[in-house]
């Protein structure tokens, strides 16, 4: 995907959140074809998906990516669907989706850590970025399971089980 908006999307189509979508009229909920819903953007109201209200096909859930509001997709998830079975008290809900893969979804519930929150992580798991994440070995290649790779963000961080996106 382009870094321009306006070359990003398909020539009719708008930019919208790193989705494209066909023009729509907020006011006219039928504008969109079924499955879409109209929303307003930076470019102006487009065509987003949603599954809410739908059957997904079999061996996928209806999924609300985080940074997406009221988008929603049917994909295999990875990990904990933690939006059909909620997390534990304190604990925040994570579910990623990229673009380049957009029927796969990893899922888990995480942690705070840090000053203000959980003094120490759990045994296994490192405290990076705010919050607990599971520690791995990278010489280890079964260490994170299935759609899981063993990951740094940068050379100063622990290795980490990171969604294999």
């Amino acid at each position: 995907m382009s870094d321009s908006r306006e070359a990003s999307c398909e020539r009719g189509f708008l930019c919208q959140n790193r989705r494209c979508g066909r023009p729509c009229r907020v006011e006219e909920p039928g504008s969109c074809p079924e499955g879409f819903f109209c929303r307003e953007g930076l470019d102006g109201p487009s065509c987003l998906p949603t599954c809410e209200g739908r059957t997904c096909p079999e061996g996928q859930d209806c999924i609300r990516p985080n940074s997406e509001e009221g988008v929603s997709v049917c994909t295999q998830v990875y990990g904990q669907n933690c939006q059909e079975t909620p997390c534990p008290e304190g604990q925040k809900c994570q579910v990623w989706n990229t673009y380049s893969r957009p029927r796969e979804a990893w899922g888990t519930c995480l942690i705070r850590c840090g000053e203000e929150h959980t003094p120490a992580c759990p045994e296994g798991f490192v405290c990076q970025m705010s919050y607990c994440r599971k520690a791995c070995d990278p010489a280890v290649p079964e260490d994170c399971g299935p759609h899981y790779k063993c990951d740094r963000y940068y050379e100063k961080f622990a290795w980490t089980c990171e969604p294999d996106m």
